[in-house]
């Protein structure tokens, strides 16, 4: 067991929510044009993050126990309430506070086991 593969697989977990918070200040914004609304920075940029991120997930899972995979995978919804609170100011709301309790008490559980 590799422990830099499953920090890896972490790190590219973090780094999607971060493409998917870029994504979402591009939506968020009224383009002038139907062109201008894909081709601009913010979308171009989040999918090169994503690429990334792909990158090192591909890196990450030649060394890795696949059966962590789903438990990993799931920190995203996490990652992404967390940066849309501090970063885009969102409010989260109780069923998406309850749902990442759940995600939390569930990744607990399946590490000690």
């Amino acid at each position: 067991m590799n422990v830099i593969s499953y920090i890896g697989y972490l790190f590219a977990e973090f780094i999607s929510a971060v493409a998917n918070l870029i994504l979402k200040t591009s939506a968020n914004k009224k383009p002038r044009s139907f062109l201008k609304k894909f081709l601009n920075v913010r979308v171009i940029s989040s999918y090169g993050v994503f690429v990334i991120a792909n990158l090192i997930n591909v890196l990450a899972l030649k060394h890795m126990e696949l059966k962590f995979v789903p438990a990993l995978q799931a920190t995203g919804f996490i990652w992404i309430l967390i940066l849309s609170a501090v970063f885009l100011k969102e409010k989260p709301t109780r069923k998406k506070l309850i749902g990442n309790a759940l995600i939390l008490i569930g990744l607990v559980i399946f590490c000690l086991y």
